[in-house]
């Protein structure tokens, strides 16, 4: 698994190693450097406990948040962070295989990640607190706020639902929005916050979670 570099001509520049836990799982690119280095979580599999959840169970595995290195070098792991939550709908033997639908649980926790032009911002939005890296792997920073989501109770719950179905296309895909929100377990507050993103003068922003129902901002 690399990340190779091409200029504006096409012409191969350079590639560098992504590398993780155990050697064997998926990377992906959360964001680039000027260098040509980039900020990736990596997802390892291949353990006893790997493999998606029973339906209905709602888990969170480990990713490991890495820099790539410089041509010759290798990456540098920033740390290790619960990764998205996600549930099983459904599953089942289909002709010819297997069937499964996997989804993001209603208001489910995450791991967001930022970089500016030399630091990585890392955060759960499970709670309110945010850390910054330097790209050797320094924790320079750790931003908190007293913050208590709003609580998710049957009318948020119900304006959140209506909104989805009225995007579903079929009834299928309605029957999966119902069961996601009916017969999965819910937390019981909304998260404390959406995403992070950093501007150009490398200012960090972090998104307020969007209530639904509430009026746009």
């Amino acid at each position: 698994r690399r990340i190779s570099r091409f200029g504006p001509d096409g012409a191969f520049l350079d590639a560098r190693p992504l590398e993780g836990l155990g050697g064997t799982g998926f990377a992906f690119v959360e964001a680039l450097f000027p260098d040509g280095r980039a900020v990736y979580t990596w997802r390892g599999f291949g353990g006893t406990a790997d493999g998606p959840p029973p339906e209905g169970e709602i888990r969170r595995d480990t990713i490991g948040v890495h820099v790539s290195g410089l041509p010759g070098d290798s990456a540098l792991e920033l740390g290790r962070f619960p990764g998205p939550e996600m549930v099983v709908l459904q599953s089942g033997e289909t002709e010819g295989g297997f069937s499964m639908t996997i989804s993001s649980p209603a208001f489910g926790r995450s791991t967001e990640i930022a970089a500016g032009s030399s630091e990585v911002w890392v955060g759960d939005t499970d709670r309110f607190e945010i850390r910054r890296y330097a790209l050797d792997g320094r924790l320079e920073a750790i931003v908190r706020r007293t913050y208590e989501p709003p609580v998710v109770d049957d009318a948020l719950v119900g304006r959140a639902m209506e909104e989805e179905l009225r995007g579903a296309d079929d009834d299928n895909e309605r029957r999966m929005i119902r069961r996601r929100w009916e017969e999965i377990p819910l937390p019981s507050t909304l998260p404390a916050y959406e995403s992070l993103v950093v501007d150009r003068q490398g200012n960090l922003w972090v998104q307020q979670y969007e209530i639904p129902g509430a009026p746009e901002r």
